[in-house]
């Protein structure tokens, strides 16, 4: 094997079949979620919160390189060049490619609702690939026997989006406002969109389906409408679920220091030591782990006045 045939990957995918949930599979699998709690581990403490940025920061140009030199290698390696041969290569096709892209353009464009957005479509896509893998390129990672360029391509850029999304979750970098849940909707529509017009328009092509959306790739239904609709209303839950989770939380810290029983705030400030703070000050000593965002502007302020009147004690 030359280094050009490495680079190139010239290899015949294996069948479905052959490889799903084969040794390596599960091994991968088991591998990538280590790795992803290992590092939400490490980092999720407020001594490593530079650390973790500086991860994430890493992880979106890990995703960047990979994408540059992949498309830069495969149109140099093009014996006809065409704007459809062309295109597929510039153009995101494949779902974690475009999840790839949006991670890029939310990162140095510094949009918070596209950066909820692509955080909720990384995670959705990524899974979705690692756990079918013919969902994403058509030689991947799985379905080789020897690891070209392509296949490590396949594996490391879902890698870098996944835990980068559950870092970023982690973190509370992104904050999912109930109210601001039509940004998101709004973005779902515009890549369905996209991929309406990469099947119809852009590559229009006998049996082309570009993002498993013109053609049922499960083979489950026998009503193409029926697949189509439940993709649509699986990426809406998913949303829906994601925006509303944040909002009971908030709702029910709300309950807890407000409404709950006196002989259980006893016994809260006795666990955490706040026997010497007064009725309100114990309310918003227990909201001090929740962030701005979940507080009132009372609370907020009273938060800031305390910071200050410590930062002059030291």
């Amino acid at each position: 094997m030359t280094f050009n045939d490495w680079i190139l990957g010239g290899t015949t995918a294996a069948e479905v079949a052959n490889y799903m949930y084969d040794l390596k599979h599960w091994l991968t699998l088991a591998i990538l979620l280590v790795v992803t709690v290992a590092a939400v581990c490490v980092l999720s403490s407020r001594i490593q919160s530079k650390a973790m940025a500086w991860v994430m920061r890493g992880l979106v140009f890990g995703v960047l390189a990979f994408e540059v030199a992949r498309r830069t290698i495969m149109i140099i390696g093009l014996t006809d060049y065409t704007w459809e041969t062309v295109g597929r290569l510039l153009l995101p096709v494949e779902l974690f490619s475009i999840a790839a892209i949006l991670l890029v353009v939310a990162f140095f464009l510094r949009r918070k609702q596209l950066m909820n957005f692509t955080v909720i479509f990384g995670l959705a896509v990524t899974v979705l690939y690692f756990l079918y893998p013919a969902s994403g390129t058509e030689k991947n990672f799985f379905n080789t026997e020897v690891f070209y360029f392509p296949q490590i391509y396949s594996l490391v850029v879902p890698v870098c989006i996944f835990i980068f999304s559950v870092l970023a979750i982690k973190s509370n970098k992104i904050q999912f406002e109930i109210k601001k849940i039509y940004w998101p909707l709004g973005y779902l529509a515009l890549a369905i969109g996209y991929g309406v017009a990469l099947n119809l328009a852009i590559f229009p092509a006998e049996g082309a389906n570009y993002m498993y959306i013109m053609a049922d790739q499960t083979g489950w239904f026998t009503e193409v409408w029926v697949y189509r609709t439940l993709i649509v209303v699986a990426m809406v839950l998913l949303i829906a679920t994601v925006y509303t989770v944040p909002a009971i939380r908030w709702s029910y810290s709300r309950f807890k220091n407000r409404l709950m029983p006196v002989v259980y705030k006893d016994r809260a400030m006795k666990r955490t030591g706040m026997n010497n703070f007064t009725e309100k000050e114990a309310t918003f000593k227990r909201s001090g782990g929740l962030p701005d965002y979940e507080l009132t502007k009372e609370e907020v302020q009273f938060r800031k006045d305390r910071d200050k009147i410590n930062n002059k004690k030291k």
